[in-house]
């Protein structure tokens, strides 16, 4: 494939792309092909991955080479290409012939040793390579004194190598033709011009000349720009003759010049007709506008100078390329206008203002925002959508709301949506759906989730059969429902939007994907971790159609804790930090922020200095959170204080805190927090020294999990205090409950502390830590290091543990541990 600018839109891209393919393994592009065609803004990843899936089944290896990859520009299609590489199945080799870095992760394919690199000096072919190349691939008998005059002139770039080759077939006299290049790459055009375009009937040569604006070729667009008629029998009469064109596809529809005999033809025509360019261009914009191909008219349009026709053209796009999900496209041709021209167009800045949106722009949305609400007051705006422009007032509203609530105003979030739904009219559903669904994640954001839940609730039934709201509103619904501890409802949530809009409709429809993260989630609270992988593989597999704006960082995340659940915690770690990558403030609250998922596994796992430096980092950030979001960082922080060397003095002020946190989630039924803060407070109560007040916190805890259903938020907790559970009543719904959690798990990374019922003083917690860091085989200075104490200290405890023990040296001390289940 032999690469221009004009691929730069996705859809001229993969078509091309699958074209390539299906000339040799036709079978393997037909599935890929019918997606790439269903829609008009197609998901790069998802052909990509329809196209990998049907190469599964393909036995006969095959290479494709993506020449000049660096003329595409395009984030989505690098996407694309990007997941190819790292899927690429055995049976097909990939080659990207590139000026630059092709945006594939080069360093992790040369580790892997996957990737076979050849640059720019490996490529330039020296002297000797030059005569072979003359000799045996164009049949020429060049002396050595032309070989090396070829070679000072082209620098043995092989391309212009090529072209001078051609030039040189039979003439006679190759000495003075060679001699005749006495320039640089210019003469090779003029050459071309003179001794191949020159030969061309008029008819021909106007063909060519006209139509060399554009990126690829069909009958009737060549028809439209060139004012020729005949265009398919032109377009066949040029490929037989070698005429530099490339066919597109195995039907000839669709072709396209070599790039650099394009360059040559658009040279001539800027010479020789300078003021037919903008013409011909506007020629190219009306034929791909009237046949739906809007990046390619735009493209056009600004290329003929018709700037007004480019903004109208980007303008009334707008809606349709919103609802698609593709808001990066649409801003990278909106960008292209000038200032004056955007300023005058209050549709245009609108759009702007909700793109920026969904890509965390905030503050750039905020500007577009204003000069919406300025144009719009203009005597005169310009206006080309006109539908749009109606409910402006609505549209901008709206957008206001998302933006407040993705600062964290609750407030002036809920000014916002109404405002919004007052103007909108009743029956646009479409346009009404964001600021009703703001409503409910505002108060959601300030932690009164029976609001929230009501809200979303009767938004949900009432446009149940509006997939553009029911989905993403049933996913925030979902995850409110977790925070309330109504796992099964959420579940039912999940399912019945899966059900009703997915399994029913068959089709990939945006927010799918993340109703299967619900599912996964729900599956995570209840340690069915293996239904839950399958879950976060059904989303994966759905993938960007059916992806809401912020898929990617809400499946990373749950990924990253099922692998930290799995005991893969470099895993977890490095999915954390990919998740982190893609976030993107939006307006649905992050309640487990990546920063603090990550400092508690640090914690849970001994790296306590890390997890201290993360704390030690929160307090500029804090009051950027809103209120839902606080309150889990909160508790987090507080675990690692409780959990810090020397806390003991802290621990007052840190009880008081979390004595709050309980009530308020308390009282406001944020029962999977109230789960996690119970557990905490225990653990502050028994480093007090407070056995009556841990075991009634753990207590509570326990019974508030075991009936709402979730496992998870005890696992880790729970063990640090093993010696207060065993205190509890045998026949208690919590001790129940512990026994169930305990049972499932065994001993977690903290070597949890059963103190050993039969030992005359009870192992500490911190002793029994010290302890399973040496039964892991640490030495003494390596677990000071770990748990940032001195030498001393750790060896105070362990001449603690061997006391109570009764043992004289570390195996001793080791073997007697796990007999009584300390370890």
């Amino acid at each position: 494939m032999a690469l221009t600018p004009a691929e730069s839109e996705p859809s001229q891209f993969w078509r091309y792309f699958l074209a390539a393919v299906a000339r040799i393994r036709p079978s393997a592009t037909e599935a890929a092909a019918s997606q790439l065609e269903a829609t008009p803004a197609p998901d790069c990843i998802a052909i990509s991955r329809t196209f990998v899936n049907a190469l599964a089944v393909e036995s006969r290896p095959f290479t494709l080479v993506l020449d000049d990859y660096h003329e595409v520009d395009g984030l989505e299609i690098g996407e694309g290409i990007a997941f190819l590489v790292d899927n690429l199945p055995p049976v097909m080799r990939l080659v990207i012939a590139t000026r630059s870095d092709p945006p594939v992760a080069l360093s992790r394919l040369r580790a892997r040793g996957d990737i076979c690199e050849i640059r720019v000096d490996d490529l330039r072919f020296t002297r000797e390579e030059v005569g072979a190349f003359l000799s045996a691939t164009m049949r020429l008998e060049v002396n050595d004194n032309g070989v090396a005059s070829l070679e000072s002139r082209t620098e043995g770039w092989p391309a212009g190598l090529q072209l001078a080759g051609l030039s040189l077939q039979g003439r006679d006299d190759l000495g003075a033709v060679i001699d005749s290049f006495g320039g640089d790459d210019r003469y090779i055009f003029d050459y071309l011009l003179d001794e191949v375009l020159a030969h061309q009937p008029p008819d021909v040569r106007q063909f060519l000349l006209y139509t060399s604006v554009l990126g690829r070729l069909n009958a009737g667009l060549c028809e439209a720009v060139s004012g020729c008629s005949g265009g398919q029998a032109t377009l066949e009469r040029l490929e037989r003759d070698n005429l530099f064109v490339i066919p597109l596809d195995q039907k000839r529809e669709w072709y396209r010049y070599h790039h650099l005999f394009a360059e040559v033809l658009q040279a001539a025509i800027g010479t020789a007709e300078p003021g037919r360019l903008s013409e011909l261009h506007g020629r190219a914009s009306a034929w791909y506008a009237a046949h739906g191909h809007t990046g390619e008219a735009i493209h056009h349009a600004l290329a003929a100078g018709d700037i007004a026709n480019a903004a109208d053209l980007i303008e009334t796009s707008w809606r349709a390329m919103d609802t698609s999900r593709h808001p990066a496209t649409w801003l990278s041709w909106a960008r292209q206008l000038p200032a004056t021209e955007l300023a005058a167009r209050p549709v245009l800045n609108a759009g702007m203002a909700w793109a920026l949106l969904s890509v965390g722009d905030l503050e750039q949305a905020s500007m577009y925002l204003d000069a919406a609400d300025a144009a719009a007051a203009e005597p005169a705006p310009v206006v080309a959508d006109h539908t749009e422009f109606n409910v402006l007032a609505g549209v901008v509203a709206s957008a206001r709301a998302y933006l407040a609530q993705a600062n964290g105003d609750a407030r002036a979030t809920i000014v916002h949506a109404r405002r919004a739904l007052d103007v909108l009219p009743a029956t646009d559903r479409l346009r009404r759906g964001s600021p009703s669904a703001l409503l409910g994640i505002a108060a959601w954001a300030v932690g009164d989730l029976e609001a929230a839940e009501a809200a979303l609730a009767d938004g949900v039934a009432a446009r149940s059969d509006d997939s553009r709201y029911a989905l993403p509103a049933s996913y925030v619904l979902g995850l409110i429902q977790v925070g309330r501890g109504e796992l099964d409802r959420a579940q039912r949530t999940y399912q019945r939007a899966i059900d009703v809009h997915g399994e029913a409709t068959g089709q990939q429809l945006p927010g799918l994907a993340d109703l299967h993260i619900g599912l996964a989630d729900v599956s995570y609270e209840r340690n069915e971790l293996d239904a839950a992988e399958v879950a976060l593989a059904t989303s994966k597999e759905l993938g960007n159609p059916a992806a809401g704006p912020h898929w990617s960082y809400r499946w990373l995340t749950l990924a990253a804790r099922l692998a930290a659940a799995r005991g893969d915690t470099d895993g977890a770690f490095a999915l954390f930090d990919r998740a982190e990558e893609q976030y993107v403030r939006g307006p649905v609250p992050s309640v487990r922020p990546i920063g603090a998922l990550r400092a508690r596994l640090q914690l849970r796992h001994g790296n306590i200095q890390d997890a201290v430096a993360w704390v030690d980092r929160q307090t500029a950030g804090l009051d950027l959170l809103q209120p839902i979001e606080r309150e889990f960082v909160d508790i987090v922080m507080a675990e690692i204080a409780v959990r810090r060397p020397g806390s003991r003095s802290g621990v007052p002020a840190i009880t008081e805190k979390l004595e709050a946190i309980v009530s308020a989630a308390s009282a406001s039924s944020r029962i999977a927090n109230l789960i996690e803060a119970g557990i905490v407070l225990a653990q502050a109560y028994d480093v007090a020294g407070d056995s009556a007040r841990a075991r009634q916190a753990v207590e509570d805890a326990l019974t508030t999990g075991g009936q709402a259903g979730f496992i998870m938020p005890l696992v880790d907790g729970v063990q640090p205090l093993r010696s207060i559970i065993a205190t509890l009543d045998p026949a208690s719904p919590a001790a129940a409950y512990a026994a169930t959690v305990l049972a499932e798990f065994g001993p977690g990374p903290f070597a949890p502390a059963a103190s050993g019922a039969g030992l005359p003083e009870p192992l500490t917690p911190r002793e029994i830590e010290v302890l399973g860091l040496v039964a892991g085989g640490m030495r003494n200075h390596e677990i000071a290091e770990r748990l940032v104490i001195s030498l001393a200290t750790v060896k105070r405890h362990i001449a603690n543990a061997y006391g109570k023990l009764g043992a004289r040296n570390r195996v001793e001390a080791i073997d007697a541990a796990r007999s009584l289940d300390i370890l």
